[in-house]
């Protein structure tokens, strides 16, 4: 899965491997303003759905990956212009299943 988020990273993950079962997650830029950050996510979310045959679209979760792309903050940043928002991946080992 491919997200945005201001929140430190252990506590997504957390929230995640509670509701999805994600194992692992990496930030893959840190430190955006929101707008930068919102605007990467989206380009990360079209770019694998147009390539079917790539890997990265048949890794990515069966269930969303054919879905429409819904961008979403949270609640509203107190701070868009602070350089405090991030884009991540979270995964799971489907081997360990």
């Amino acid at each position: 899965m491919i997200g945005y988020t201001r929140r430190p990273l252990k506590d997504r993950l957390a929230e995640y491997s509670k509701m999805h079962g994600y194992q692992y997650m990496v930030i893959l830029p840190n430190g955006l303003t929101l707008d930068s950050a919102m605007q990467l996510e989206k380009m990360l979310q079209e770019r694998i759905k147009q390539d079917r045959k790539h890997t990265l679209f048949k890794k990515y979760c069966p269930y969303r990956r054919e879905q429409r792309y819904f961008p979403s903050q949270g609640p509203v940043s107190a701070a868009p212009h602070d350089p405090v928002h991030s884009v991540y991946m979270a995964w799971w080992d489907a081997n360990s299943e």
